[in-house]
């Protein structure tokens, strides 16, 4: 291993050679990869919803994520107000872009099973 150097400036600091530094920093990236992946098997193996690749490419893809979401769901704008406790016109509303109110939106992100980020 390469002989380290310090100096002292507001603190210790260590010198290494840029390639050592760049492994170092490639095993870090490589543990939170690990560790990601294994955690993101734990949410599946305990029942975690697995969403479609096109259901995905979609929510990328629209100004609307709510609308998405309903039709994902198989849900019509009434059905979905009645499984939320509100309007059929707050999901319309919702839909061609007004803001709900956070109550509402909390309401309706748990009738479709997301969380409230998902949606807006």
């Amino acid at each position: 291993m390469t002989e380290l150097q310090t100096f002292k400036a507001t603190g210790d600091m260590v010198i290494v050679p840029r390639e050592e530094y760049d492994a170092l920093i490639s095993r870090l990236e490589n543990e939170e990869d690990e560790r990601d992946f294994s955690e993101a098997i734990a949410e599946i193996d305990a029942g975690a919803e697995l969403l479609d690749g096109d259901f995905v490419g979609r929510l990328l893809e629209t100004d609307c994520p709510l609308r998405e979401w309903r039709i994902y769901r198989a849900l019509s704008q009434t059905e979905l107000a009645e499984a939320a406790g509100v309007r059929q016109a707050t999901i319309s509303a919702i839909e061609k872009g007004s803001v709900p109110r956070v109550n509402n939106a909390r309401r309706i992100a748990d009738a479709l099973d997301c969380d409230l980020e998902d949606l807006f």
